[in-house]
């Protein structure tokens, strides 16, 4: 068997140093598939306070306008309290997809059934964000809303996107 590692050092390989790729926050409207949608729950190593909420991961699909971030992810948190489930309810309806559910059992067996569904999402970055401890941190952060019509930027007015 060959010595992969000797091979390259003999040939005179030297290690290159890997540059940040400036994965940044993008900006614009974009249609999305869903990738995944489950309840996580656990305690922070470092804290050691439980979390509890429901994640939904989606993928950009198409770009209707803004940066190119085809392939990128957009994710969206909804705490586990009468506050997130709200918002996830409205984020739902807004998409035009039917939830039924009647329980937090039932809403934990619907999740898986959100894959592969289609969203129109708004996406920016915030100029900064607040930790829970309150400490400031300067921009960047990935903000996204679900929306059902993406609003003209030269109108004003509103064009549904078809899929």
């Amino acid at each position: 068997m060959t010595d992969v590692l000797k091979s390259l050092r003999d040939a005179g390989y030297q290690p290159e140093i890997i540059e940040d790729s400036s994965f940044e926050a993008f900006k614009g409207h974009y249609i999305c598939v869903v990738d995944e949608a489950s309840r996580i729950t656990g305690t922070a190593k470092n804290t050691g306070n439980p979390y509890d909420f429901i994640s939904v991961k989606m993928k950009v699909a198409e770009v209707v306008d803004g940066d190119n971030a085809v392939n990128r992810r957009i994710d969206r948190n909804y705490n586990w309290d009468e506050a997130g489930l709200k918002k996830l309810l409205n984020d739902l309806h807004t998409a035009a997809i039917e939830c039924t559910a009647t329980s937090d059992e039932e809403i934990v067996a619907f999740l898986p059934m959100l894959k592969d569904k289609v969203v129109k999402v708004s996406a920016w970055a915030s100029k900064e964000w607040t930790t829970k401890e309150g400490k400031v941190i300067p921009g960047g952060k990935q903000a996204s809303r679900i929306v059902n019509k993406f609003k003209s930027k030269s109108d004003k007015s509103t064009e549904a996107v078809p899929f």
